[in-house]
């Protein structure tokens, strides 16, 4: 009996050490899967992070050559108006030289 008692007490211990164990497995898968979803949440931002960066690179470029469009369309007036004084200069000049020939006639 005494011999069956410690048999009994020591299936009942190793039945503790295995509860033990599984429980610690399982906390170990849990902290596993859980580092897995971390990992991939990061992944996921990091993906999200890229898009939203290509989009703003490619905005910033339309940006860029509107900018630039707009300088080359102003730079063009320019010259237009630039040259439109001209004439008017030229106009004015010729305007004047006719004038002094009527009245010298």
């Amino acid at each position: 009996a005494s011999d069956r008692r410690r048999e009994v007490g020591r299936l009942r211990d190793e039945l503790q050490q295995a509860r033990c164990a599984l429980s610690a497995a399982k906390k170990a898968e849990a902290a596993r899967e859980s580092a897995r979803e971390a990992s991939k949440a990061e992944t996921d931002e990091r993906q999200r992070l890229l898009a939203e960066h290509r989009k703003l690179q490619i905005e910033a470029t339309k940006i860029r050559k509107e900018i630039l469009l707009e300088r080359d369309t102003a730079q063009g007036r320019a010259r237009e108006v630039a040259v439109l004084k001209l004439g008017l200069t030229d106009v004015q000049h010729e305007n004047e030289q006719l004038r002094r020939q009527l009245e010298l006639a």
